[in-house]
């Protein structure tokens, strides 16, 4: 169910296990217990790193490469994680003028938990040259850096201005329409993600993606509530037809029971709160 409320907190625990071993599914294994993947802003929208305390990371990211110890455990589950990456170069983590090309690099290499780190460090930093480098990435192609780069890519276009949000809103929007189209488990996790940064993008043209998801039929019930919640957030009065068909439809499907029930029921309140929203 959206929001967890119907997720007993030991099953994320459990999740969190996964993740410790390097799981590429732990988006799709959230899906399947509860209709949708962790929100991107969760520690198991970045499996890979979900052990270690951001903030640290964040804050001299080339200790926390060269010393595990540098970036403090969260919890016991961070010494399952022993294999520290090879040296990222010290650009990607850093910034300046040669970010966005070392970053590029370091997305060149088959080192999965390097590639995360300078994703989450350009997100960070604010680094409007490394959007360029992120939108370009084929998704199914990194399936671990994937959910890394998606919040990346939403944050960037949510701080940036006019120009870089479309630029982050076409790609998700791409990346949307290209994923809901895959059923491999990589892309299942990435769905929920990508409507999640869609919303935190914001603007005219994110509204317009999850729009267009909303109608597409590809979204299941509790994608489709996802995206309705977002279209909320964004506000844009354009994409009220497209929740009212929404709405149209919930209000013609057969009768449910149990949990189908309360998701149904959560999808007509996101329905009625965007409708009453988007004026």
């Amino acid at each position: 169910m959206l929001g967890g409320s119907l997720v007993d907190r030991s099953r994320w625990t459990k999740l969190l296990v996964v993740a410790a071993s390097g799981g590429a599914l732990v988006g799709a294994v959230a899906h399947g217990l509860c209709g949708h993947a962790a929100p991107a802003t969760s520690a198991l929208a970045d499996p890979a790193v979900a052990l270690a305390d951001p903030a640290a990371v964040l804050a001299d990211p080339a200790a926390a490469l060269a010393d595990p110890a540098a970036a403090p455990a969260t919890s016991a589950l961070a010494t399952a994680t022993t294999a520290i990456p090879p040296a990222v170069p010290g650009a990607a983590l850093d910034g300046g003028p040669a970010g966005a090309p070392r970053l590029a690099e370091v997305l060149a290499t088959d080192d999965d938990r390097a590639k995360i780190l300078a994703v989450r460090a350009a997100a960070a930093r604010s680094d409007r040259e490394a959007l360029g480098v992120l939108t370009a990435i084929d998704l199914p192609r990194e399936p671990a850096a994937a959910p890394a780069v998606i919040a990346a890519v939403g944050r960037l276009g949510a701080a940036g201005g006019p120009s870089d949000r479309r630029a982050a809103s076409d790609a998700l929007a791409r990346w949307l329409d290209s994923e809901t189209r895959r059923t491999e488990a990589d892309a299942i996790g990435n769905v929920p993600n990508l409507i999640e940064a869609l919303g935190a993008t914001g603007g005219p043209e994110s509204a317009d993606a999850l729009a267009r998801a909303l109608d597409g039929g590809r979204l299941d019930l509790p994608l489709s509530t996802l995206a309705t919640r977002q279209l909320a957030e964004i506000g844009d009065p354009r994409a009220r037809p497209a929740v009212e068909r929404f709405a149209a439809r919930l209000r013609e499907a057969p009768d449910a029971s149990g949990v189908e029930a309360e998701l149904h029921a959560e999808a007509e309140a996101a329905a009625r709160d965007a409708l009453a929203r988007l004026r």
